[in-house]
């Protein structure tokens, strides 16, 4: 009995895996990066709500879905932005030494974060059609 599942999880694992390098391999990592942007920032918005609605008890309040919805195009703004960006960054700094990721991470903090949270920012904006 004991086997038989050990097998069936072998086998379950041997699916994912399959599955998993397809997902990250160069012809899907695109639409995989942005698929995970976009879902992070829902997931995380609705858990956000989710926390906020349950402190509230004097006051009902309703879960917002046009919020997340924007939150999940915000996702996909970014996550555009974010593959590009690491595409380059890979590209013109390869490897994994210490000297090179010090150089990617403070490229990133520098030149990267700020045009990332302009971009989540200016999505927002347009999207909940206020002033940018």
């Amino acid at each position: 009995m004991l086997l038989v599942l050990a097998g069936r999880f072998a086998t379950k694992f041997g699916q994912v895996k399959r599955v998993t390098n397809r997902l990250f391999s160069d012809r899907y990592l695109f639409v995989t990066n942005i698929i995970i942007s976009a879902s992070l920032s829902g997931v995380g918005d609705a858990i956000e709500q989710k926390l906020h609605i349950g402190r509230k008890k004097e006051e009902e309040e309703e879960f917002d879905y046009v919020r997340s919805k924007n939150m999940c195009l915000s996702g996909i703004t970014v996550g555009i932005l974010t593959h590009k960006w690491y595409k380059w960054l890979d590209g013109k700094y390869p490897g994994r030494t210490l000297d090179i990721v010090k150089i990617k991470v403070l490229l990133d903090t520098l030149v990267f974060s700020p045009l990332q949270i302009c971009t989540f920012f200016s999505t927002m904006g347009l999207l909940e059609k206020s002033d940018v």
